[in-house]
């Protein structure tokens, strides 16, 4: 079946082929070339490209090309991972020249060279070119007026406003909603805010942990102790009086197919300083009254950097963990012992069903 779809205000014709990307448990071991320097984005892309809700996506636009319309970035990443798909090595030049055209033009921002502006900033134009709104003359002042110091309110107007307005390939998949409160004994207070990738400040954490457990300052600090640090009870300076003597919480309002870790640092360490979780359960770090029953998350692919500043990836695919580094794929028999060698930057988990 033939039919056509819009590109640069152009009519191409689309062959469809249903074999291009077959929706079930994908093997994908072939690897997408870096160009001039591009690790931490090739790194990113090997990632995504092995994760059942992209394999999905691309399978619909292998379906139907007019969802490409006028979408530069999305039918590059089609191109891209549709030839990965089929064990091809992939061009990546033209994905990278439109995308940084792309976030220069959309943003005026200058694109860093690591991989979590990357991934922050391809997410977002994904969405935005693939957002078709359930409502989009929804009316985000509907449920207010009400008494919004009510919990169970705010969330009711924030899921009911999410619902209306966001609804993608991104936000279906990789969206995970954050209650942030801050309450300050000025009276100035906030509740409320809507992030989809979790950012642990590795340096930051094992200071506090050391300080409240001595006994485990020279070991590595761990998944638990890391979301026990960015869930509870840190000081933020008051906007309102200046004062530091408050508190921040973050709690988890919902779930999501996909959950993004990125792991900061001021000073690169060039190995593993955090003992990765294969497989993380979130139930204790939900809002109080707020329960989901699939919630156990299982880890697809961890994104390095080693002590020459390349990036690359890890990637489970079929329960065997590859390699990805520069222009090569490597099967890895001990993945425990490999993982440690080098210095985790982005830890992406699938839910399992």
């Amino acid at each position: 079946m033939n039919n056509f779809f819009i590109f640069n205000n152009k009519p191409f014709m689309f062959q469809q082929n249903n074999m291009i990307c077959p929706v079930k448990p994908i093997i994908c071991s072939s690897n997408i070339n870096n160009i001039n320097n591009t690790s931490y984005i090739t790194s990113v892309l090997q990632c995504l490209a092995n994760l059942k809700c992209i394999n999905i996506w691309i399978n619909q636009l292998s379906m139907n090309g007019q969802l490409m319309n006028n979408k530069k970035i999305t039918y590059e990443i089609f191109i891209l991972f549709s030839s990965l798909y089929k064990g091809q090595i992939p061009d990546s030049s033209n994905f990278i020249l439109n995308f940084i055209n792309k976030l220069e033009l959309n943003n005026n921002n200058q694109n860093k060279h690591d991989p979590y502006h990357f991934l922050f900033n391809l997410l977002m134009i994904l969405h935005i070119e693939n957002n078709y709104p359930r409502n989009p003359n929804y009316n985000f002042n509907n449920l207010k007026g009400k008494n919004n110091k009510d919990k169970n309110i705010t969330r009711k107007i924030f899921d009911d406003y999410l619902y209306q307005v966001e609804n993608s390939i991104i936000s279906n998949n990789f969206y995970i909603r954050l209650g942030h409160m801050f309450d300050c004994s000025c009276g100035k207070s906030y509740k409320d805010t809507y992030k989809y990738m979790i950012k642990f400040e590795i340096e930051k954490y094992k200071k506090f942990r050391d300080q409240c457990n001595a006994a485990r300052a020279n070991n590595n600090i761990n998944m638990e102790e890391c979301f026990d640090c960015y869930t509870g009870g840190s000081s933020k300076q008051c906007k309102g009086c200046g004062s530091f003597k408050n508190k921040e919480f973050l709690s988890l309002y919902s779930t999501s197919n996909v959950l993004i870790i990125s792991l900061s640092r001021e000073k690169h360490v060039f190995k593993s300083d955090f003992d990765f979780s294969f497989q993380i359960s979130l139930n204790n770090y939900y809002e109080s009254g707020v329960y989901m029953s699939n919630n156990f998350y299982i880890l697809k692919s961890c994104i390095s950097l080693n002590n020459k500043g390349i990036f690359f990836s890890y990637v489970n695919i079929n329960n065997q963990w590859w390699r990805f580094c520069g222009n090569s794929s490597v099967y890895i028999g001990n993945i425990v012992h490999d993982i440690y060698q080098y210095e985790p930057q982005i830890l992406i988990y699938e839910l399992k069903n």
